[in-house]
């Protein structure tokens, strides 16, 4: 299979810069969203709380396939018009529909910060603000990061839809792999090899926070 490969290996490590460059801008982009619709889903403000809580439900509920068709072929001619390229709309699409699944996670984080902890940024003369910004957020990061291993390996393997609006990622340069050659089954199969060489590590990664997490939990219940 290797030597059957060995003329396509730009097309594939072309897709495989692609697909990481992908999957970064993703993570980057639902994480900063996710954050945001966390604190609003913690906030006072109800109007606040009520739009975020629509946001998570709206597109936790709409596949990623589907918004993503919906931003690049529905809003077509806005996209084209802003000069936004199918690249970026994958990665706001797909940020998205990743951050509303996200965001549930980051708000369990800051809701396990203890309520003496405000209590006490408000003692000192903490505004609300800055009780987010200095006691609970650096507090709510522990938790919040053996969850994220999860949406990474998603994100990597969610990146694969953006073949369907043209991105040259892994699974297009497997199509036209596949156009060339009409070799369909060992082609998959060394894309797969190659997904699971991404993914694979980020799920130990996320077990090994998790277990480092675990301990301190541990070690400060003992403490």
């Amino acid at each position: 299979m290797i030597e059957y490969l060995a003329p396509w290996w730009p097309l594939i490590a072309s897709g495989l810069l692609n697909t990481v460059l992908l999957a970064a801008a993703i993570a980057v982009l639902s994480t900063i969203l996710a954050i945001a619709v966390s604190l609003g889903l913690v906030s006072s403000r109800r109007w606040l709380a009520v739009s975020c809580r629509a946001y998570v439900e709206i597109f936790r509920s709409v596949p990623a396939l589907v918004l993503l068709m919906l931003m690049y072929f529905g809003l077509g001619e806005i996209v084209g018009a802003l000069g936004i390229s199918a690249f970026w709309v994958a990665v706001i699409a797909l940020s998205v529909n990743q951050s509303a699944y996200t965001a549930e996670s980051y708000r369990a984080a800051i809701e396990s910060v203890s309520r003496t902890q405000w209590d006490a940024a408000r003692a000192i003369g903490l505004s609300r603000s800055q009780a987010y910004r200095l006691v609970v957020l650096p507090q709510a990061v522990t938790p919040a990061i053996p969850p994220s291993a999860n949406p990474l390996v998603m994100i990597v393997k969610d990146s694969a839809l953006a073949s369907i609006i043209t991105v040259p990622e892994l699974v297009l340069a497997a199509n036209r792999i596949i156009q060339t050659t009409f070799q369909v089954i060992p082609t998959y199969v060394a894309i797969g090899v190659v997904y699971l060489l991404l993914t694979v590590p980020l799920i130990y990664v996320g077990r090994y926070f998790e277990q480092r997490v675990a301990r301190r939990r541990a070690t400060a219940v003992q403490a």
